[in-house]
């Protein structure tokens, strides 16, 4: 597909959009090669790309509000501030995907491959992430209130620096299902997750957890913050000794 067909489908679908279906078309692009196009801004909210490839694409701030993206290949795209909210990417590929602030809440991430990916900021409140690869994937500030994670991958995070240590890397989590995730070697501290479901155990009024590589999951349930706060950088003293 050329850049002028591409063009004119991008542009029947925002007037679908905008017209509430009454002109243009809705685009359909199911297993189209879309490699490496250029889809900033672009409003795409119910379109089909099933199983297309969009490979190093650039959808920074694109609207894709209940696109089917089922399958869609996305490995290393470019997704700042895209706007993804109740989207099916069941089974997508986003390996190395850059989905930094993007909104991806309600969205269906069943089965889908986000290695190594950055969702820093990213609002992922209640998504569905069951079976999700999250392996190495940046998750620092990401909300996932109410998300499921049940049997997703969450490992191999990368070593935090002194800087990231001191600020811990939060994940806002109430409500959210991590049961029977994998956690091995993850560096993350959950805050403010009450109501979550961790293990087939329900969190307390505060909890934080605490992973890093080089020790087994340490969790603290405290029923005050304040002093679940001081447990956590008690024992992140005793990890690293030589952390002033």
């Amino acid at each position: 597909m050329n850049d002028k067909e591409l063009h004119k489908i991008l542009e029947a679908n925002r007037e679908y959009a905008e017209s509430g279906g009454k002109f243009g078309a809705l685009a359909n692009l199911e297993k189209q090669d879309l490699c490496r196009a250029n889809l900033s801004k672009a409003i795409l909210n119910g379109a089909i790309l099933k199983n297309a490839n969009l490979t190093m694409a650039n959808l920074e701030g694109a609207d894709l509000r209940k696109a089917n993206l089922e399958g869609v290949i996305l490995n290393m795209a470019n997704f700042p501030l895209a706007d993804m909210r109740k989207a099916n990417l069941k089974g997508a590929h986003l390996e190395e995907a850059y989905l930094q602030w993007a909104n991806l809440s309600g969205t269906n991430l069943n089965m889908a491959n986000l290695k190594g990916a950055d969702l820093s900021g990213t609002n992922l409140e209640g998504a569905d992430l069951t079976g999700t690869n999250l392996n190495g994937a940046n998750l620092t500030g990401a909300v996932l209130r109410g998300a499921n994670l049940n049997d997703a991958i969450i490992s191999n995070s990368p070593l935090p620096t002194r800087d990231e240590l001191l600020r811990h890397l939060v994940v806002h989590a109430q409500s959210a299902n991590f049961n029977q995730a994998h956690w091995c070697g993850t560096n993350c501290c959950l805050a403010g997750a009450a109501g979550s479901l961790i293990n087939n155990q329900s969190a307390g009024v505060a909890l934080i957890m605490l992973v890093l590589p080089e020790f087994d999951t340490k969790v603290l349930y405290e029923t005050n913050a304040r002093t679940a706060i001081t447990e956590l950088k008690r024992a992140r003293q005793q990890i690293y000794p030589n952390l002033m």
